[in-house]
């Protein structure tokens, strides 16, 4: 479906990796090992009005996602990120409150590869 098509794109992550389904599972594993925390993180960041650690979580985030081919997740990231570095962290909890919908849409869209 289309929600799944705009959330994760398999066929150009495949190209990207050489065809490597092993290599993009175990980006996958990697991805729902640390993406939870990084999610809790960005929260408490965001609660604690702390840019620098915004920006940290953010960052490994952004490049996680990147790597499974999750542009919607990777783009909110790389948008708190920027936030963080510019300081300006006012509109961050909705950013933030858009990125867990695009996890959860990510998260349906990853769910065949975790069996690879």
């Amino acid at each position: 479906n289309g929600k799944t098509e705009s959330a994760f794109d398999l066929n150009g992550t495949l190209s990207r990796l050489g065809g490597d389904r092993e290599l993009l599972a175990e980006f996958v594993r990697v991805f729902d090992e640390d993406a939870p925390g990084l999610i809790d993180a960005i929260d408490l960041a965001i609660v604690e009005g702390d840019s620098g650690k915004l920006g940290h979580a953010a960052h490994s985030l952004r490049g996680l996602a990147a790597n499974i081919g999750a542009a919607k997740v990777s783009a909110s990231a790389a948008e708190l990120e920027a936030m963080a570095n510019g300081g300006t962290l006012a509109a961050a909890a909705s950013v933030a409150a858009r990125l867990k919908e695009e996890m959860q849409s990510l998260n349906g869209a990853v769910a065949g590869l975790r069996s690879w």
